[in-house]
């Protein structure tokens, strides 16, 4: 996890737009869901059966939505 924080650190540090590396990673992240539902046959229970799965799922809806629950008290400011 530090790794990930000094490297996201160091990317905006020296400019560099995160868009192109999720880009880059965009296949390989489709071809193991891929796989793993073929392994499960289709069986979507696969990523919330275990707890880690679980865990990321939370992490990274949160991440997905607190920006947005941000930015609702300023959306409120201006629409009053």
């Amino acid at each position: 996890m530090w790794f990930f924080g000094v490297f996201g650190f160091s990317l905006k540090k020296f400019h560099f737009e995160p868009a192109p590396l999720v880009l880059a990673l965009g296949p390989m992240l489709e071809d193991n869901l891929r796989q793993a539902l073929i392994i499960s046959g289709g069986n979507f229970s696969i990523f919330i059966s275990r707890l880690s799965p679980v865990a990321f799922l939370v992490v990274s809806a949160s991440a997905l939505l607190f920006p947005l629950l941000k930015l609702r008290p300023r959306l409120r400011e201006t629409t009053e």
